[in-house]
This record gives structure tokens, C-alpha cells and sequence, in this order.
């Protein structure tokens, strides 16, 4: 399952005024890592000035580096100019300040894809949906095969081929 173009618009137009939940949809819709990863990045694995994100130890043990587009880049920017202080460097944080945790993100997600009305029509709609975005665009994209293994921290090229197969099945 993934999102057509106007259910991404309206997910991430449901998010526009509050800077770190469009940051994290951002994130996830643009470099496509698991709940997990999202909140185990910290602030040393974002490089805004040569748009990447770091990824590490992803599932299998595979680090990463990530391009930022310039969407994501400017909203992590954002986020990261109202973000507050916190004891330790976890990129997203709750209010307390605390690490934002992944049952927080999923819970998060979750609220946007019902404000975005996406639920409706996909009621099993989630984080993972939103790797699958982002795999299947890219694949869309003509991003070949061996780039976006790397990117989505698989370690079988067959994993990764799935994307292939379903942007050409439907056209994402």
C-alpha cells in the first residue's frame, strides 16, 4: 500500500503548521526509514549543508547515507530552529523535552493520515506506508536498483525489487 501524489499533498498540508511533525513526515516520505530509525536518528546525523541523513545500524546492521531533497532539508531547518533544548541529542523530541518515542511516531502518523482522510479509503494505512512511498517513487523516478537498496537499508535486492515491480504495476 502507498500514497498517490494528492494523498501525500494532503498529509503533508494536514501537518504544514507544526514544523517537527512535517519534519518527520518529510522524513519518512523522503528517505523512507522505519518508525525505529526516525527515532533514533540524533542531531549529528543530519548534514543540512550537504543534504544527507545518516542512517545507522539499520535492521541487519547496514548503515546508510541518505540524500535530503530540498523539501526535507528545509523542514528538518525549520523544525530544528524552534526545536528545544534537550540533555541529549535525539533529533525529535517530545514536550517534555524527551527522545520521541516509535509508539509517539506511529501514534503521530496515524492522526495525520485520518486528518489527511486517507484512512478512509486506506484504514490500514501507517508508518510503512510511507516506505512504500517512498520506495515506489523512487523506483518511478528511474532511482535504479542498487541506489535504492542502499537507501532502504535492504539487504536482499529482491526486497528491494518489490518497489520496482509495483511503481511499474501502477503507475505511481
Amino acid at each position: 500500500m502507498l500514497l498517490t501524489t494528492p494523498e501525500y499533498k494532503a498529509l503533508l498540508f494536514e501537518a504544514a503548521s507544526s514544523p517537527r511533525n512535517l519534519a518527520i513526515l518529510q522524513v519518512f516520505l523522503q528517505t523512507g526509514v522505519r518508525g525505529g530509525e526516525l527515532c533514533a536518528l540524533n542531531l549529528h546525523h543530519i548534514d543540512l549543508v550537504g543534504k544527507e541523513q545518516h542512517v545507522r545500524a539499520r535492521k541487519g546492521v547496514i548503515d546508510t547515507t541518505i540524500p535530503l531533497s530540498n523539501a526535507a532539508a528545509e523542514a528538518l531547518r525549520e523544525y530544528l530552529a524552534v526545536r528545544p533544548a534537550a540533555f541529549s541529542d535525539p533529533l525529535f523530541l517530545n514536550k517534555a523535552p524527551e527522545p520521541l518515542s516509535d509508539p509517539a511516531v506511529r501514534y503521530l502518523v496515524k492522526a495525520y493520515l485520518g486528518r489527511a482522510g486517507i484512512l478512509i479509503r486506506k484504514p490500514n494505512a501507517s508508518v510503512h506506508t510511507l516506505r512504500h512511498t517512498f520506495g515506489t517513487h523512487k523506483s518511478d523516478r528511474e532511482v535504479d536498483l542498487a541506489t535504492l537498496q542502499y537507501w532502504m537499508g535492504h539487504k536482499k535486492r529482491e526486497t528491494t525489487y518489490r518497489y520496482i515491480h509495483l511503481a511499474r504495476t501502477i503507475g505511481a
